[in-house]
């Protein structure tokens, strides 16, 4: 194997594995709060993918400014599915949790089903952009752009969580919500936030990817399950270690892609899962000691 086929393999395992990182973050946060794993947190994305690609087909615009408007749009969705679904079993078991959030998974594929076609759709190919090229290696400017893209919003996210009020506020619920209800900060509000960043991150995720990645109602829930493993694996809570699994499946798929049959790529990512949970269970980095830091 050449130096440019190694080079090619790791670039596309760690621009995906951007993409699989913001993901994880989302749905991270989301569960340090509310301790809720929200098995519809891919179909955020996915119908994000839907959003940018039908209001470019409508509007003209730049796939990349209709990203920036999916944005505000899904961070209100998101506030609204946790005010009028989940805050409504809050109260219940964590078998509830589970089951309405897959249940909502179903019912938003079924919606994408009804509206949308089920083939799978794709930006028209005129958008495409120039390659660039290390060397002997072309690398796709979409997906580094996407790359790109979202190690921004990382940033920011980290920022936001450990330099702001609202980050320390955000924190204090993930760690004890008691005591923060019993200092007076409002849970319900800041699960509502924390739900809108999921799906506002979600939805940003799908559309800097739609240039290269093809758009189905089904694709959602694979990345959920790709980024619920990525969770487990940085230890529940490590938004750190998260974003080193994320980089780690990331290069996994790629090279299963190269070297074996790109359809099992997950078969991998869930055998490490598997392996993981038999050999450290706490996760490859450790779970938080507090229910989530930065």
């Amino acid at each position: 194997m050449t130096n440019d086929i190694l080079l090619s393999i790791i670039a596309s395992g760690l621009i995906m594995g951007g993409i699989f990182a913001l993901v994880a973050t989302g749905l991270t946060v989301v569960f340090g709060v509310t301790k809720i794993v929200n098995f519809a947190h891919g179909e955020f994305l996915m119908l994000g993918m839907y959003f940018v690609l039908y209001m470019h087909r409508i509007t003209l615009i730049s796939p990349y400014l209709c990203v920036l408007v999916a944005v505000p749009v899904f961070f209100l969705l998101g506030a609204l599915y946790y005010k009028f679904v989940l805050g409504l079993v809050m109260h219940r078991d964590s078998e509830v949790h589970i089951l309405t959030t897959l249940g909502t998974s179903i019912v938003l594929q079924s919606l994408a089903l009804a509206c949308f076609d089920p083939d799978v759709q794709t930006l028209p190919g005129s958008l495409a952009l120039a390659p660039i090229s290390i060397g002997k290696v072309r690398l796709s400017s979409e997906r580094i752009v996407a790359f790109v893209a979202a190690l921004a919003i990382l940033g920011l996210m980290t920022l936001l969580l450990s330099r702001t009020r609202l980050g320390k506020v955000v924190r204090a619920c993930a760690d004890n919500s008691d005591l923060a209800t019993a200092a007076g900060i409002s849970t319900k509000l800041i699960s509502m936030i924390v739900f809108g960043i999921g799906a506002s991150t979600a939805a940003f995720a799908g559309g800097m990817i739609l240039p290269f990645f093809p758009v189905s109602p089904y694709v959602g829930f694979s990345f959920t399950i790709t980024c619920f493993v990525i969770v487990v694996l940085g230890g529940l809570g490590n938004l750190r270690g998260a974003l080193i699994a994320a980089l780690l499946i990331g290069l996994i798929e790629s090279a299963t892609e190269f070297f074996w049959i790109a359809s099992l790529k997950q078969v991998v990512t869930f055998g490490l899962f598997a392996l993981t949970l038999l050999f450290r269970p706490s996760g490859l980095f450790g779970r938080s000691k507090e229910w989530m830091t930065v």
